[in-house]
């Protein structure tokens, strides 16, 4: 245990719990008291603080309590469950979904539940560590093509299908780290072509993206399982598979992570259902996140940084040297901007980055400032 920990000390690497606590203007505040915009969460619609979704969460509260006081499979399932995985269903235009209490144990125990020593996966080589974790857990063989490198993937696939057992193909959508997004229709007719399931991340994409964010899978009969979060445009917490109900069954009897783990409490359901019943008239915060991402990108890009193919409300500005992202994050931070600096092992050596991200609810004068800021922060 001292070991890696000194290493991880000696290589400046060491992660620390930092303490932000939100006013009621708006920002963050930092341990020192300092008013912070925040430009590292994952809150696209500001949704966490939307009135309307804290009161439903409160009236949850009041009606079921505080917990749920077991398992989903035993008296964990509360009608707010499935009034939650029944809209959600009819809106994403699913058979079925099934919730878990976070994207993390979803991606890890699903893709474990669906895997063998038999199974194949192919995965984006930027999958996030979620995805590679719940490969190793299922002991199949992992197949990792290039970042969207579709004729890699396709290589891959014709090599091994000969072999027994099932393909699974892992993509994201929106790509956490990176922003850039994944065609999925080319990635569709591979699958059709090679007999393979495939499952899409739709963490970053839905609330944000596709016809009133249903997310880019939105309509894609050929994509088996959805999966999406309740803890970035939902702001709240938790998770979702969208799939057929016989995948739906499939799970609730073989997934660890449903099986075995007290179901989300009244509250968070409750915030989840109230975003969600939101969701349909929220295009006006849609555009406004993906037009001033836009600008922020074309901003950054003519000041000359590298933002790495983003085309999404994710915007990486790769710096490269890790001691630099450190540098640069402080100096922003004292501007009045959070910039969380992204390292190895999260990312590859030599790409350590300011992983931005655009919010509906960041004013127009701090946009407006933060290319400027960066700049004054880190000349190139």
């Amino acid at each position: 245990m001292d070991q890696p920990l000194v290493a991880r000390r000696e290589n400046d690497r060491l992660r620390t719990l930092r303490v932000y606590r939100p006013d009621m203007e708006g920002y963050l505040l930092n341990d020192r008291s300092a008013k912070l915009f925040d430009v590292s969460g994952n809150d696209y619609l500001g949704l966490s603080k939307h009135p309307a979704v804290k009161e439903f969460s409160i009236e949850c509260v009041n009606y079921y309590g505080c917990g749920s006081t077991g398992s989903r499979l035993i008296t964990g399932t509360t009608p707010l469950h499935k009034e939650l995985e029944d809209e959600l269903a009819v809106w994403l235009g699913r058979e079925a979904v099934l919730v878990f209490n976070s994207g993390y144990q979803m991606n890890v125990s699903l893709i474990a539940s669906l895997s063998d020593k038999n199974t194949h996966l192919y995965y984006d080589k930027k999958n996030h560590n979620s995805l590679i974790q719940g490969a190793l857990l299922g002991k199949g063989t992992l197949h990792r093509y290039k970042h969207t490198d579709y004729s890699h993937l396709e290589e891959l696939l014709r090599r091994h299908s000969s072999t027994n057992g099932r393909s699974i193909i892992v993509t994201e959508s929106v790509f956490s780290m990176d922003g850039d997004v994944a065609d999925l229709r080319v990635i569709s007719e591979i699958a059709d072509r090679y007999n393979a399931l495939l499952i899409v991340d739709e963490a970053h994409a839905t609330g944000v993206w596709g016809d009133d964010g249903r997310g880019f899978a939105y309509g894609m009969e050929r994509v088996d399982l959805v999966l999406g979060t309740f803890g970035k445009s939902f702001g709240s917490f938790g998770a979702f598979v969208a799939c057929s109900a016989k995948m739906k069954e499939y799970l609730t009897n073989f997934c660890s992570g449903i099986i075995y783990t007290t179901a989300l409490p009244p509250s968070v359901i409750g915030s989840n259902l109230g975003a969600l019943r939101l969701m349909p008239d929220l295009n006006h915060l849609r555009t406004k996140v993906i037009h001033n991402a836009a600008w922020l990108r074309r901003k950054l890009v003519e000041q000359g940084y590298h933002i790495s193919g983003s085309v999404s409300q994710i915007i990486p500005v790769v710096l490269g040297n890790e001691n630099d992202s450190i540098r640069v994050a402080e100096k922003l931070e004292k501007k009045g901007f959070l910039a969380t600096p992204i390292r190895p092992p999260t990312v590859e050596q030599g790409t350590s980055r300011l992983r931005l991200t655009v919010s509906s609810a960041l004013p127009e004068n701090a946009l407006e400032r933060l290319p400027l800021a960066i700049s004054e922060s880190y000349e190139l």
